[in-house]
């Protein structure tokens, strides 16, 4: 006669179903409840972007930022120990960031790198359509107008171009300046330049490239900064959840609850 193995002695394993019913009765311990949240908590408390002169918190992420920090259209990377974010697919330098007032300081690669007359010139319209972004105080907007057969106004600042480039020549006009009509003209492009430097090109200051090299300044739309000062006075960390809405993100032994606005004792 064979003996039964010592296997056949051990419990068959629950159904799944069972085990899952078992699981909830029983309580889910407090350890797998938080542990999802620490790395979003700590990484979001602690971490800083930094590049060169520029260091960004919330509501930016990039660099050691996980992208649950910031907003998905505030991402900052950083080349050369120089700053830049991508905005409507053109790169543009950042400059400057001001939080108390919400404002960027930026200025485009291409400007930078080419000057006023390689194309593609990146047309700044997009500032008055964003969701994001506004038009930062004491910038104004300027047209561009490429490749006119001839001066399409007098007072207009009129540049030619390098042979080498693809444009003949550039003129420079207020936007929306209706006294003019460019329609012997290519091509033009609408850009952001500040109100100091646009009086100086009205009075026929021939610095258009530091005009340009100056950069303008957008300001990002929403205000966190009630909900985060509520977020980190409960002692979590500002990021950003679904539908781009702040969220606080907890340490262990706390959740930020249902709106998940501020941390507090897990029960």
């Amino acid at each position: 006669m064979i003996s039964p193995s010592f296997s056949s002695y051990l419990p068959l394993p629950l159904p799944l179903p069972l085990f899952c019913l078992l699981f909830i009765m029983l309580g889910t311990p407090v350890s797998l409840t938080t542990a999802w949240f620490e790395p979003e908590f700590e990484n979001c408390r602690d971490s800083k972007f930094k590049c060169g002169n520029i260091t960004a918190g919330f509501p930016f992420h990039g660099g050691d930022r996980e992208k649950e920090c910031g907003h998905p259209d505030l991402e900052l990377e950083c080349g050369d120990d120089m700053a830049t974010m991508k905005i409507r697919d053109v790169r543009y330098r950042v400059l400057e960031i001001l939080p108390d007032r919400q404002i960027l300081r930026i200025l485009s690669e291409k400007v930078i790198n080419k000057g006023i007359c390689p194309p593609p010139f990146p047309d700044e319209d997009w500032i008055q359509d964003s969701p994001v972004f506004t038009p930062g105080p004491g910038f104004a907007s300027v047209t561009l107008f490429y490749d006119c057969l001839s001066r399409i106004s007098p007072d207009l600042l009129f540049f030619t171009c390098n042979k080498n480039y693809d444009h003949s020549n550039v003129s420079v006009a207020i936007a929306n300046n209706t006294s003019i009509h460019p329609e012997a003209c290519l091509h033009r492009a609408n850009v952001m330049i500040p109100e100091t430097s646009l009086e100086s090109l009205r009075n026929h200051s021939p610095d258009w490239k530091g005009a340009l090299e100056t950069g303008f300044e957008v300001q990002w739309r929403k205000n966190y900064a009630e909900e985060c000062w509520k977020c980190t006075s409960s002692g979590g960390a500002c990021g950003l959840g679904i539908h781009d809405e702040a969220y606080c993100y907890c340490p262990p032994g706390k959740w930020s609850g249902p709106e998940g606005k501020e941390c507090r004792p897990h029960t």
